[in-house]
């Protein structure tokens, strides 16, 4: 009866150990065309954009990102850097 015990936590030790994990990236202009499709596939939850840097800086892939995102049912966050 051990044995079938110890038996059976060695395999959820092993399901768990297995389990995904869910992520979070970030994204800003450096990530010219991610592939979010991919991205959701391999257990990525949510993007965080950068959005803003010092005062003036806007950055221009903002808005695409943040839309691909929605597009592709993740999370979305924004950074300003």
């Amino acid at each position: 009866m051990a044995k079938k015990t110890a038996a059976r936590k060695a395999a959820a030790r092993l399901a768990s150990a297995a389990a995904p994990l869910n992520v979070v990236v970030d994204l800003s202009h450096h990530n010219h065309d991610p592939d979010l499709a991919r991205a959701k596939g391999a257990w990525i939850v949510g993007v965080i954009h950068k959005a803003t840097q010092v005062v003036h800086y806007v950055d221009p892939t903002y808005g695409d990102h943040h839309t691909a995102a929605v597009d592709h049912d993740l999370m979305r966050g924004a950074a300003h850097f």
